[in-house]
């Protein structure tokens, strides 16, 4: 884990790369060089506030990937690893940005993504509506588009899904949503 060009000391932008035993290595090696891909594509990773990537299988969690603001760790699901962006959205978000989605510049990208958003299920809209998650959708949608990112970290079809619409579907809150980000982590 020393090894990996993932880690700061050797060039990469973590602070520490922890993998579970149970990860398979061959799916972790393809997993790396598709990290190192992006990393010069991505906005800088600060000084002295690299996050930790943790690569473990995440089934009990019923999810894909996780970050914890608190620990400034990213975990991700190496078999799928297609949440890596996402996550790393919600690390821009919290860590670089200071709770960026919660800030002023944000809210009404917020409360124009809410009046879009076309999802059934309450419990879902709501959870689909708090800013940090539609800074990370954002986020995501700005890294194929704007960066140039289309690796497995990442699955562009997605974008039809109703929690994308409101910037897939509409070209003046995706503007706003990437200018947002050019400025907020340039």
């Amino acid at each position: 884990m020393a090894e990996t060009c993932l880690v700061s000391s050797n060039g990469g932008a973590f602070s520490k790369v922890e993998i579970d035993n149970d990860v398979d290595p061959a799916e972790y090696a393809d997993f790396e060089k598709a990290v190192a891909e992006v990393d010069s594509k991505l906005p800088a990773v600060p000084a002295g506030r690299n996050p930790e990537l943790r690569i473990r299988k995440l089934g009990r969690h019923n999810a894909r990937g996780l970050f914890a603001a608190d620990r400034n760790a990213v975990a991700v699901d190496v078999r799928t690893s297609e949440a890596y962006i996402h996550e790393m959205g919600h690390y821009y978000d919290h860590i670089v940005g200071e709770n960026a989605s919660l800030k002023q510049d944000f809210r009404s990208i917020s409360r124009d993504y809410a009046a879009a958003l076309k999802e059934p299920d309450s419990k879902r809209r709501q959870y689909l509506n708090t800013p940090t998650e539609q800074l990370a959708r954002g986020f995501e949608v700005y890294a194929v588009e704007r960066l140039g990112i289309n690796n497995r970290l990442v699955r562009p079809e997605k974008f039809d899904d109703p929690d994308y619409a409101p910037f897939t579907q509409n070209p003046e809150l995706k503007q706003r949503i990437f200018a947002f980000f050019d400025k907020t982590f340039s």
